[in-house]
């Protein structure tokens, strides 16, 4: 522990892989040793000694370790900066979370792996579904599916889905539309099915979640 903010290190074998999951809290993970590719929605990167991995709750991600073993410091607290990977000007243990905010602010927030062009053209019309986007690539549904997971860790049906729940967590904590209306607004079928799937990934209904702020 920090002061109140909790801190520990983990230690991941060469060549481990860690399935697509999420955290209930905000965190920070702080590449001590090592390296790994963490990819999401939002992309690839390959996060090395001195990224700061840094994550907003309910996150969904997967890791891919190198074949090296990695050490990663975390540091379970909401900090004041975009979710990403940002590259500091050192490695070691950060004696605080001032500290560790201080850095940030004068880090580099890093892009994402570039996609190659035919995933980049799939992924601009998946929103017509898989196989629209397939055809309209020039590429088979399957080797499209393939692209897509190896590159976002997902299967692009989950990353739609994943894409319809951050609108809907974005709305529910930033906004007081109803919860019909934001089910609505992030592309739910109706308000049942945008609850069930709210809780399936939070454990939590919309109204918990709007409650607990």
């Amino acid at each position: 522990m920090i002061g109140d903010v909790r801190v520990f290190e983990t230690r991941h074998p060469a060549g481990g892989f860690i399935q697509p999951h999420r955290h209930r809290d905000a965190y920070a993970a702080i590449v001590l040793e090592g390296a790994y590719e963490e990819s999401s929605v939002d992309g690839t990167w390959l996060c090395e000694p001195g990224d700061v991995v840094v994550h907003p709750r309910w996150h969904l991600h997967t890791d891919r370790f190198t074949d090296h073993r990695t050490r990663v410091l975390n540091v379970l607290a909401p900090l004041p900066v975009p979710p990403g990977v940002w590259r500091t000007r050192r490695v070691g243990a950060f004696c605080g979370t001032d500290a560790l905010i201080r850095e940030l602010r004068e880090a580099e927030l890093r892009p994402p792996r570039p996609a190659s062009r035919s995933l980049g053209r799939f992924t601009e019309h998946l929103s017509d579904g898989v196989a629209k986007a397939a055809s309209r690539t020039g590429i088979t549904r399957e080797y499209a599916s393939r692209l897509y997971r190896r590159h976002f860790g997902l299967p692009p049906r989950a990353a739609r889905i994943e894409s319809k729940l951050r609108l809907a967590l974005a709305l529910l904590t930033t906004t007081e539309l109803p919860l019909a209306e934001v089910a609505l607004r992030a592309g739910f079928a109706d308000q049942a099915h945008f609850a069930r799937r709210i809780r399936a990934a939070t454990g939590r209904t919309p109204g918990e979640i709007r409650r607990g702020l």
